[in-house]
This record gives structure tokens, C-alpha cells and sequence, in this order.
């Protein structure tokens, strides 16, 4: 089966009802990556994997003056990001692997609750490498099998949802991070409640 035909099957069905259902966790999982981003006049941030929009959405309240771009997978979760967006905001169909963006276009890429969904990581985090500038910045927040409640979490989605699922541990992906030309800058792993785990992993494009 083509490798992200389950996500978007999955997605699809869920986006008309996905922000209500999720409510509880969406917004504490975005407050340690906005923590993390400091954007300055005009600055360009791609969300990779934006869904419906609702990072988007806050990061075009406090940021006004910045460029932003969302892509995603999904047509229906992009319908649902368009209607709470500006037009200012550019949203595109696309995936990870093969960004359609020039080489050096974006000051920061923000990978929230994404990342456990790509089946090739790596590729996915060398064209964030390509599209940042130098020296550009990702942040990356998600599942962490660090706690022994991810851990669950995990096998669950594998085993109801999709086989290709796969969520990292910290070291895990620092280490990946590293393999694709990454300066890691920052760690930090928590819990937004008593069962939802996660990190969010600051680092910079080493200077080519």
C-alpha cells in the first residue's frame, strides 16, 4: 500500500470534527513550540503537517508581519485550515519527502505532531534541511516513547490505525537530527497531563 494512503484515509474522515475532538490536547501541545520560536519581521515559518490550521492560526495573531506557508497531506484538513486562515496564509497539498519549495526559502519549520507519522524520516528532515536558510531553525514537538504511557499510545496506533507508524524517543531523533546536518540547540521532554508525553527538540541548519 502506498505509504501515506492510511494517514490521509484516517485524516480525511476526521478533520470535519478533528479540532473538537482533540480540543484537550491541541493547544498544550502547541505551548512549548511557540516557547521555542522567536520570529522577526517578515520572517518565513512553514508548518509542516498544519492539519486544520490551528498552530497557523495562532502563530498569525502574535505574528502578523511573518510569512507563513502550511502543507499537508490531507485535503480535507486543509479545507477546515482555510476557513479559520487569512489569505495571507499560503496552504499547499503536498508531503514531507518532497517539499516544492526553492532550496533556502524558510527561516523556521515547525514539525508538530508529525513526525511519528513519517515512514522515512530522514528523507523528510533533509528537505527541511534544503528549504531552510542558513542558518535556519526547526522545531519539532510530538509523542515521546520516553514515557512509559507513549509507549501504549504507540502500539495502539500501529496496531488500530497504521502499521508505519513510529514514534521516536528524544535520543532517537537527536541523533537523526545530527545524521542530517542539524545543530542541536535544545531538549525538552514533559507531560501536558497525567497520560500525554511529549518533547520538543529545538536545533539549527549547520551552515553549507
Amino acid at each position: 500500500m502506498e505509504p501515506y494512503k492510511q494517514i490521509r484515509k484516517i485524516y480525511g474522515r476526521a478533520a470535519k470534527n478533528y479540532d473538537k475532538f482533540w480540543d484537550f490536547y491541541i493547544v498544550p501541545s502547541y505551548s512549548k513550540t511557540l516557547a521555542r520560536i522567536d520570529l522577526q519581521k517578515s520572517s518565513k515559518i512553514l508548518d509542516l503537517g498544519c492539519g486544520t490550521g490551528e498552530l497557523l492560526k495562532i502563530l498569525e495573531d502574535r505574528f502578523p508581519s511573518s510569512e507563513l506557508t502550511g502543507i499537508d497531506l490531507t485535503e480535507e484538513m486543509l479545507a477546515v485550515a482555510k476557513q479559520k486562515l487569512s489569505d495571507n496564509v499560503e496552504l499547499l497539498l503536498g508531503s514531507a519527502t518532497s517539499l516544492p519549495f526553492d532550496s533556502k526559502s524558510f527561516d523556521w519549520v515547525i514539525m508538530s505532531n508529525v513526525i511519528g507519522h513519517l515512514s522515512d524520516k530522514k528523507t523528510a528532515l533533509k528537505e527541511t534541511h534544503r528549504v531552510l536558510k542558513n542558518p535556519g531553525k526547526i522545531v519539532i514537538t510530538d509523542w515521546t516513547r520516553d514515557f512509559q504511557t507513549m509507549n501504549l499510545a504507540h502500539f495502539y496506533t500501529k496496531l488500530i490505525n497504521y502499521s508505519q507508524y513510529r514514534s521516536l524517543r528524544t535520543a532517537e531523533l537527536e541523533s537523526l537530527l545530527d545524521d542530517c546536518d542539524f545543530n542541536h540547540l535544545h531538549t525538552e521532554r514533559y507531560k501536558i497531563n497525567w497520560f500525554w508525553g511529549l518533547y520538543t527538540i529545538q536545533a539549527e541548519k549547520k551552515k553549507v
